[in-house]
């Protein structure tokens, strides 16, 4: 009967013997070594060790195959099997693993990191009718299959992969009279990566992979001894390489563990992408070596990049994505309102809410910039729910102070629209500001509408029950059907800005903006004409019967007040009585 405690070393040499004894029955294991293949195999069949741990110099070079005799041991472990091989002589992966190892190290191992995998395969024993698969830790062979198959991977679902290299620099003062390192601080410095990298990276990645914060198949190995490979999986966008790779470095950059260097001991990181720096799983690793040895000589303690034009720019999608999870807190987003008017009288019949965010250290910064982020880090939704309510908030407090009623138009994100919880939040925002329905327009997408159509008609439904008013923003260009076009409770459609832009020079524009005015109108729909610019735009619209105009020609997006302003001077004036 196996134990999970009963852990079997066959070596001959004593002090791989004695340390890795030491510290798998510190890590709570029972230990029996056995210094040669006989007595190994004896133990092995009388007393069913849980694991082995077994040197590779009783393996020979598995030229002529797997001796009978360690076959039949090691197939007896159920793939509870560690190999120790010394890298300098030749040694079959291959051979090895049909005889049963399913764990490779090269000595001389670290006591660290043996017991690292071996906790793994603990773990994972624990866990009921738990199919076997690789470690976290890959031998560098398989390292580099795993590597080459995600990439394959990557090519077919439009995805990337990225090579982190980690290497470790001397700390100043540990140099000898030549500036090399001599052998023994070397040996030490590489001995505290191993111990580092065992227990802060597997620990960092198995918890971070379980939050979802990387990927699940995410896998690191030894390029050599001073030197690590991490491969990243399964990525969508570049800045989620450069957020792994800081919070792999802040993992192990901590203080060194159960070494007392003279200095702190300093890790660098080259990165490189596929596609982009390498198109094969070799060339990946090349490439992130490369950068890594740019970050050594460069003195860069900052995760490096093999192209610098990709590190900037996902540096920078990071930096703008961690600063937008506190422009909310910090009260750093702006309403601004841009009126909608009558297209025959001007008269201001409404505005729309666009939001702005004013970043304290870069300015003002382009919706077209943060509004994706938002959407890819599922913030557009608090995001989109601060614009309801202000808006809302802002068009009474324009009522209260005696201004004619107007509408406020309010633009929904897709992920906004999709979640079943919209229509109460939008009443909320309603009774929380006292406005009443009649003040409020919704505005959904073209392609928003098309996506589950009968879903949107049930959501739709929902706010007309409420009173409120919905238009369709950027009309033109999805792909709706006129038959579906009249199931939709709608109010309003906005033709595009891009058809505007050249209505009165392009034949094709004219024609469909022509024919969206006539649809809109023959399904007794208002017309609102965006992004007008020119008197012409504005007399072409007139001649059709556009119903509203918004755009440059009245008035930019503005701030509250400014808006405030333009209200007065149209004539829509707070009582002064």
């Amino acid at each position: 009967m196996q134990t999970e405690t009963t852990i079997l070393i066959g070596s001959s040499k004593e002090s791989i013997c004695s340390q890795l004894s030491e510290a798998l029955q510190a890590a709570g294991f029972r230990v029996h070594i056995a210094t040669d293949l006989e007595s190994c195999q004896q133990y092995a069949r009388l007393e069913h060790p849980w694991f082995l741990i077994l040197d590779s110099e009783w393996m020979g070079d598995c030229t002529g195959g797997v001796p009978e005799a360690l076959g039949r041991m090691t197939g007896a472990m159920e793939g509870h099997c560690m190999a120790l091989y010394d890298p300098q002589e030749n040694f079959y992966f291959g051979r090895a693993r049909k005889a049963g190892i399913v764990d490779f190290v090269a000595y001389p191992a670290p006591a660290d990191l043996v017991v690292g995998m071996v906790m793994a395969h603990k773990s994972k024993a624990t866990e009921a009718a738990a199919p076997t698969e690789p470690g976290i830790f890959m031998a560098l062979d398989h390292f580099q299959n795993h590597l080459n198959d995600c990439i394959t991977k990557a090519r077919s679902q439009d995805e990337k992969v990225a090579v982190i290299c980690l290497s470790i620099l001397a700390p100043y003062g540990s140099q000898d009279s030549s500036g090399g390192v001599p052998q023994g601080k070397r040996k030490e410095l590489e001995s505290w990566f191993h111990a580092t990298l065992t227990r802060k990276l597997s620990s960092f990645l198995k918890i971070h992979s379980n939050l979802g914060i990387v990927p699940q198949n995410l896998r690191w190995s030894w390029a050599r001894s001073d030197r690590a490979l991490l491969v990243i999986p399964d990525l969508k966008r570049i800045q989620d390489v450069a957020k792994i790779g800081a919070c792999v470095i802040e993992a192990i950059s901590d203080a060194p563990v159960g070494i007392q260097m003279e200095h702190m001991t300093s890790v660098f990181a080259g990165v490189a992408v596929c596609p982009g720096d390498a198109s094969t799983g070799m060339s990946l690793v090349e490439r992130a070596v490369a950068a890594g040895d740019r970050a050594i000589s460069e003195g860069n303690m900052a995760l490096t990049f093999h192209t610098d034009s990709m590190g900037q720019w996902a540096l920078e999608r990071l930096t703008l994505e961690e600063s937008l999870h506190g422009a909310l807190i910090n009260n750093e987003f702006r309403v601004h309102y841009q009126p909608r008017l009558d297209a025959q009288t001007r008269e201001i019949l409404g505005v729309e809410a666009l939001i702005r965010w004013v970043h304290p250290q870069l300015g003002m910064i382009s919706p077209v910039q943060f509004i994706p982020l938002a959407e890819e880090t599922g913030l557009i939704e608090p995001i989109g729910e601060w614009v309801l309510r202000e808006a809302c908030r802002q068009n009474q407090e324009w009522r209260d102070a005696g201004f004619d009623p107007i509408r406020v138009s309010v633009n929904l994100s897709p992920i906004q629209f999709r979640n079943s919880a919209l229509p109460e939040v939008v009443q909320k925002a309603l009774t929380d500001s006292r406005l009443s329905t009649d003040g409020l327009e919704l505005e959904v997408t073209e392609s928003m509408l098309m996506n589950n159509p009968d879903e949107t008609i049930r959501t739709l439904k929902k706010f007309k029950q409420m009173g409120l008013k919905i238009s369709i923003d950027d009309f033109g260009t999805g792909y709706s059907s006129l038959s579906y076009l009249k199931q939709f409770p709608i109010d309003s459609l906005k033709v595009d800005r891009s058809f505007i832009q050249n209505v009165t020079t392009n034949p094709d524009d004219a024609a469909i903006t022509t024919a969206v005015i006539l649809m809109g109108h023959s399904l007794k729909l208002n017309v609102v004409a965006e992004g007008v610019e020119t008197e012409s735009q504005l007399a072409f619209l007139q001649v059709l019967q556009c119903n509203e105009v918004q755009g440059f020609l009245f008035s930019p997006p503005v701030p509250a007040d400014r808006m405030e302003t333009m209200l007065s001077k149209a004539g829509v004036s707070p009582d002064v009585t």
